[in-house]
């Protein structure tokens, strides 16, 4: 078979109205800038989960652990002692 053919499929509107809520992002502050990350990500993990450790923006690059073990270390001692 090698003709194409129209395929949809049927996703309760109520659905989509509870994604969409889940996956509203929250607007930027004035003045807040990029210090958190994403704007409103913090916002949204929360929504739905419980977080218990979430840690400001340190430096340090995508291998934080191999760059920056100190910080790295007292990161995961700090989560770990609040459970």
């Amino acid at each position: 078979m090698t003709e194409i053919r129209d395929f949809r499929i049927a996703v309760p509107q109520t659905d989509l109205a509870d994604l969409a809520d889940r996956a509203r992002w929250v607007e930027q502050s004035p003045g807040d800038g990029w210090r958190r990350g994403v704007p409103g990500i913090r916002r949204l993990a929360e929504r739905h989960n419980d977080i218990a450790h979430w840690p400001d923006a340190r430096p340090g690059g995508h291998f934080v652990a191999l760059e920056v073990p100190e910080l790295f270390a007292g990161e995961v001692r700090a989560f770990f002692g609040k459970l």
